[in-house]
């Protein structure tokens, strides 16, 4: 095993000990947390108007704001969204002037809760003022968004009929790097206890398991409803339709990929009989474990035209941006902006 993964498994490992003690301290820290919470953050009016429909859009970037994320704000804000930033980051006098033009306000608080910490100081801060919106959106810049200059993503948002939904359903639940809230969802004094009762822990194994994987279930358990964008099945189906010389590539792209794939293809030969009928098996059978957003680009953003990318900088992210830069075809259906800061990504670190 690679040194990198033996140290990952090693924090993971580390993580779930302390995850085990911090359950029981969670809603002390949110009770400590939230009592001193009017010293801790603070609330800047932006430029733009409010509208119909809110986003909530989580930052952390203690080394400066991206352009790409200037261009969420005013992609949201052209689609109807009255931005609330919320940085999880101190933010610069010139960060703060820039995000001020493109949004409707801008939050700063300590990184307590990492994302979903974020989150609940956002969603709450826009029922606190009685905003109610036909639509929330919630998003992190944990991912490029949008991918393209046409996206069209936020119409599919709009038009939404769901109580809530999202661009990637994925290992049972909704990612969390984005989702949609709608207005009665929004309305519910389910959802205001939702967020206010929310887990807080600066143990990200524990938020993940307490805030991210159990959101989606608790939202089904009150009686709302779920949609989303793509899914494990939707990859299935595009794999199945890609000609050979294109499987045999993003078969390539798996094997050097850090998840089960890796392992289910363990010596697998192209060049065998009948090859690309057993890689549809594999791939059919290993469905429930996969993890949709270190896919192929092929499949991602050219067959797929998922709107969005992760920026993790792992390897098996870092081997994505590859294959996406190998390409000029995939590079350059990319927005100017986003493409840039992803050939230059991995050099960055």
């Amino acid at each position: 095993m690679k040194l990198w993964k033996i140290k990952r498994e090693l924090h993971r490992s580390w993580l779930h000990v302390c995850m085990f003690f911090e359950a029981m301290l969670g809603q002390h820290q949110r009770s400590r947390y939230d009592q001193r919470k009017d010293d801790l953050i603070s609330v800047s009016q932006g430029a733009q108007m409010m509208q119909a429909r809110v986003a909530v859009f989580l930052l952390y970037q203690p080394r400066g704001i991206l352009s790409s994320t200037l261009q969420t704000c005013r992609h949201l804000t052209r689609n109807g969204f009255a931005v609330v930033v919320v940085s999880n980051a101190p933010l610069s006098g010139s960060d703060r002037t820039c995000l001020l033009a493109e949004t409707y306000q801008v939050i700063e608080r300590p990184n307590f809760g990492y994302d979903f910490g974020g989150y609940r100081d956002g969603i709450l801060h826009v029922l606190h003022i009685n905003l109610y919106p036909k639509t929330l959106l919630v998003l992190n810049d944990s991912v490029w968004f949008p991918l393209r200059t046409d996206c069209d993503f936020l119409d599919r948002v709009k038009s939404q009929t769901a109580d809530v939904y999202g661009p990637v359903y994925s290992k049972g639940h909704l990612q969390s790097y984005m989702y949609a809230f709608q207005g009665d969802l929004v309305q519910s004094a389910f959802f205001r206890d939702l967020w206010q009762n929310l887990y807080m822990s600066n143990n990200k194994a524990a938020v993940v398991r307490r805030c991210e994987m159990r959101i989606s279930a608790d939202i089904k358990a009150a009686g709302f409803t779920m949609s989303w964008f793509l899914s494990s099945e939707d990859v299935l189906k595009a794999l199945r339709r890609l000609p050979d010389d294109e499987l045999a590539e993003v078969i390539r792209h798996d094997q050097q990929s850090d998840n089960s794939l890796s392992r289910a293809f363990v010596g697998f030969q192209h060049d065998i009989p009948g090859w690309a009928e057993q890689a549809l098996e594999l791939y059919s059978s290993t469905l429930d474990q996969r993890y949709i957003m270190k896919d192929h680009p092929l499949i991602l953003t050219r067959d797929l035209h998922l709107p969005l990318l992760k920026k993790d900088r792992a390897p098996q992210y870092a081997l994505q941006r590859r294959a996406l830069i190998s390409s000029r075809l995939l590079l350059a259906a990319l927005d100017e902006t986003v493409a840039e800061e992803i050939i230059h990504w991995d050099a960055g670190k």
